[in-house]
């Protein structure tokens, strides 16, 4: 869905917006897809696992 202020979200018990704007959506999904074609490997984690990434020497973006 689209909410008031143009980001894009899901809404099915509540709103949970996932990117700011249709543009950010769109070049995540075209950040994806060329990732996707040009890296070696790709692991996707679910679950506990995701949990298990080590983060240490990361910083958050700011919003």
């Amino acid at each position: 869905m689209i909410g008031p202020s143009g980001e894009f979200g899901i809404h099915v018990d509540g709103w949970a917006p996932l990117h700011a704007t249709i543009e950010g959506w769109v070049e995540s999904l075209a950040l994806a897809h060329h990732a996707f074609m040009w890296a070696k490997q790709v692991t996707k984690l679910v679950g506990d696992d995701v949990d298990g990434i080590e983060l240490d020497g990361y910083e958050a973006a700011s919003r």
